[in-house]
């Protein structure tokens, strides 16, 4: 047996929100400065004696941060370690001090996070428009979409977006740059636009990548009154190269309450 264990766990990392640790019901004592979190037998009775082959579990959760801190090209491939210690006096060295017996590290890789963003405009400086505001019935109206791609912390393959286009929304085959690889599905009404390789901090210390398309509306007397879908759906993929993982960030429809086109207002109905 062992008497008065002392058992401290390390984790370090600028992506751990430490403000909002969990001990659950195991209570410890955090040092912010060194990152460790000790617990003894006043928070945990068992350690007062530690009985031959006793096993037991201590379970705490460190939250990662809601915002990453990237601010340049060298801030990625983000990850943590974890190791656990325990020692006893009952455990001496040679020496007389107490012996500290280690865990295994545990590492842990951080996945990128997928940011979609959509925007919609009829007053547009890069492909203009033409149709009736507000919207009517059997009439077409053409809307030009900015989607936007923003990958936070580790490069990526495979990228791309599909967005899926509303019933009674056209493809205008009308899109920039000219040279970005798009294809659209009449039978499933889908636009692919395959990114391909997407560097850490798109989005974040660069521009995000962006396609510029353009769509027609041909709203249906069911519509009346109501704003008219766009997209029923967006869907940005991609292959982290860092953790291996496949990474997905998802978007609902997009309707003509385009709130970022000041001109547009309740003329979207």
């Amino acid at each position: 047996g062992l008497r008065d264990v002392i058992l401290t766990v390390e984790a370090s990392s600028p992506i751990l929100d430490y403000a909002r640790i969990d001990m659950r019901n195991s209570k410890g004592e955090f040092d912010p400065e060194k990152k460790i979190i000790t617990f003894r037998s006043s928070e945990v009775p068992e350690f007062k004696t530690l009985a031959p082959s006793a096993q037991g579990e201590i379970s705490f959760s460190i939250p990662v941060k809601d915002i990453i801190p990237v601010s340049g090209p060298n801030d990625k491939k983000f990850s943590f370690s974890a190791i656990a210690r325990m020692d006893s006096p009952d455990i001496p060295t040679i020496e007389g001090s107490n012996k500290i017996v280690a865990s295994n590290a545990v590492e842990v890789k951080l996945n990128s996070k997928l940011l979609a963003n959509v925007e919609g405009f009829y007053n547009d400086a890069d492909i203009a428009n033409s149709g009736s505001l507000p919207l009517k019935v059997g009439q077409k109206t053409t809307f030009t979409l900015h989607a936007k791609a923003t990958n936070v912390s580790n490069d990526v393959t495979d990228a791309k977006i599909v967005m899926t286009l509303a019933p009674g929304a056209k493809w205008e085959n009308n899109f920039l740059p000219r040279d970005a690889n798009v294809s659209f599905s009449d039978r499933s009404n889908e636009l692919v636009w395959n990114i391909g390789n997407l560097p850490a901090g798109t989005g974040i210390i660069t521009n995000p990548k962006e396609l510029v398309f353009q769509i027609g509306i041909v709203p249906s007397q069911n519509q009346v009154g109501s704003f008219a879908t766009l997209l029923s759906k967006t869907v940005f993929s991609a292959k982290d190269t860092f953790t291996g993982q496949p990474l997905e960030a998802k978007l609902g429809e997009k309707n003509t309450n385009l709130t970022e086109d000041l001109g547009v207002g309740d003329t979207g109905k």
